[in-house]
């Protein structure tokens, strides 16, 4: 099969991996390079861009967008895993929790926090899987990171159960959101389904579900769900090169660009298309006189 550069949105199902939808991508469609953007729990479903070829040069910024989740907190009961599939350490009444008292306390989470992630996650610690370490039967003291939630909001509830939906920055666990809630309104509490919404501009109404995508690469068909690798730098500034400049941006030289790209400062970063109009690369500032470097390099032969 030919080189295929891109990325395709896929709407993950319930009960497979990130790494196992990663896995049928490559095997289907007979690429070297695929992999995903971040992870979503194997009881989670919801939007995944898989990566391929040169489209994996994009997974950072990808990553960098917020996120939408929709998830149903189920108060009342705790887990060790923070979700329905670990094993239940705690079994409390709700009658006393109202919808009210959900709203006041879920403003606790919006905005700049620190949230400690799950033991079992697939982080790491001194090259070992955060979860690897929990199903041997050890844990270790975990450090809260830095997260940032733009809006959360209780959409329904209907006891036990708290469906709510939250935009948030990378590294936001939505069963911490659960396990944190349940601890301060001391009932306990556990992530019961989970949806992602969106990741930046992939939205989940827009991705194909994995079956459809392994079909495409069968059918060769597979060009009509792939995006082109720029649609993962959002709206980054952009500008067309002449063809000297695309071609020293392709041999790894830096280039001088004029106004109005003067303006910016140094380190920002711009997207450049070919004098032709297809995408070329990331260029960085490395200059107050105007001078960009390539970052990243995007050409159809590689």
């Amino acid at each position: 099969m030919e080189k295929i550069h891109g990325i395709i949105s896929i709407n993950k199902p319930f009960g497979i991996t990130s790494t196992q939808v990663v896995r049928e991508i490559k095997r289907s469609s007979r690429q070297k390079k695929v992999g995903h953007s971040g992870t979503l729990d194997p009881t989670a479903e919801g939007v995944l861009p898989i990566c391929i070829g040169q489209g994996t040069r994009v997974v950072e910024n990808i990553m960098e967008f917020k996120k939408e989740y929709i998830g149903t907190i189920r108060l009342g009961i705790s887990t060790d895993t923070f979700d329905s599939m670990g094993t239940i350490l705690k079994i409390s009444n709700v009658d006393s929790i109202s919808k009210k008292i959900i709203e006041e306390n879920l403003k606790i989470f919006y905005g700049e926090i620190k949230q400690t992630p799950p033991m079992f996650s697939a982080l790491k610690n001194k090259g070992k899987r955060l979860y690897d370490i929990a199903r041997s039967g050890n844990s270790i003291q975990l450090t809260p990171r830095n997260v940032s939630v733009s809006k959360i909001k209780l959409i329904e509830w209907r006891p036990p159960n708290a469906k709510i939906l939250v935009q948030c920055s990378k590294g936001f666990y939505m069963r911490s959101l659960a396990e944190d809630l349940g601890k301060i309104l001391n009932v306990g509490a556990h992530l019961n389904y989970l949806v992602r919404k969106s990741v930046g501009p992939f939205k989940i109404n827009e991705s194909i579900s994995l079956e459809d995508a392994i079909e495409s690469f069968k059918e060769n068909t597979w060009d009509k769900y792939l995006l082109n690798p720029d649609f993962a730098l959002g709206k980054i500034p952009s500008t067309i090169l002449d063809e000297i400049n695309e071609n020293k941006i392709k041999t790894g030289q830096t280039i001088f660009l004029t106004l109005p790209l003067e303006k910016h400062k140094l380190g920002d970063q711009i997207k450049a298309y070919g004098h032709k109009g297809n995408f070329v690369g990331i260029l960085s500032k490395i200059s107050e006189n105007g001078t960009w470097k390539p970052d990243k390099v995007f050409t159809s032969n590689q």
